[in-house]
C-alpha cells in the first residue's frame, strides 16, 4: 500500500522538524551534552548542523515550486 504525500506536507514536516530541532538545542540540557568533552560524530556535526540543513532543503523546495509556477 503506498500513501500520497503532497508537497505542502512535506514541507510541513520539514519546517516541524526544523522547528522541533531548534527547541531541542536550546535546552540546557542538550547543550550540556553537546560540550561534552565525549560528545562527538562522525563528521564533527552538531545538530545545528541538522537544523541548517532542513531549513536548505526547504528553501530547495520552494525555489522549486518557484520555478515551476514562472515556466508556466
Amino acid at each position: 500500500m503506498t500513501k500520497t504525500i503532497t508537497v505542502e506536507q512535506i514541507k510541513a514536516i520539514i519546517r516541524g522538524s526544523e522547528e522541533n530541532l531548534k527547541l531541542l538545542s536550546a535546552l540546557p540540557e542538550y547543550q550540556k551534552l553537546e560540550q561534552s568533552e565525549y560528545f562527538t560524530t562522525s563528521n564533527d556535526l552538531v545538530l545545528g548542523d541538522a537544523i541548517e540543513t532542513l531549513f536548505e532543503i526547504y528553501e530547495a523546495i520552494i525555489s522549486i515550486e518557484y520555478q515551476q509556477k514562472s515556466s508556466e
